[in-house]
């Protein structure tokens, strides 16, 4: 799953994974750079140029899928970026992706762990 970004700062969160897709709604790459690269612009303006997407970090397999990822050699893509996906993608896997509306928040450092405490405190404050 994926969500449009909408926030220059999540184009340059190295914590933000970002992805490309194709016209049918399969990823081409994941980085986590901010990608595609727009020349000739500032990063601050780039999504008034383009479509960006964030990962959201849903999947569902197959359980032959599955079975063939689990044996999978890590390939340096994913070395490099630290993302599985890339392993899949370079070994000739599809990642088919599907947009949502669904905000979600990854915690993936200590500083998203406060912001995701604070976020629920906040809606239980407000019974939410």
């Amino acid at each position: 799953m994926v969500n449009r970004i909408r926030e220059a700062e999540d184009l340059i969160n190295p914590n933000v994974v970002k992805v490309v897709l194709n016209k049918a709604g399969e990823a081409l790459y994941f980085s986590r750079q901010a990608i595609p690269y727009v020349r000739d612009h500032a990063i601050e303006n780039w999504l008034n140029h383009g479509a960006f997407y964030k990962h959201v970090g849903m999947y569902a397999y197959t359980a032959q899928a599955l079975h063939a990822i689990e044996k999978l050699e890590t390939h340096q893509l994913e070395s490099l970026e630290r993302l599985e996906q890339l392993t899949w993608l370079a070994s000739g896997f599809m990642i088919q992706c599907i947009e949502t509306g669904m905000q979600s928040k990854g915690i993936d450092t200590e500083e998203d762990l406060r912001a995701v405490t604070s976020m629920i405190a906040a809606k239980e404050e407000t019974g939410g």
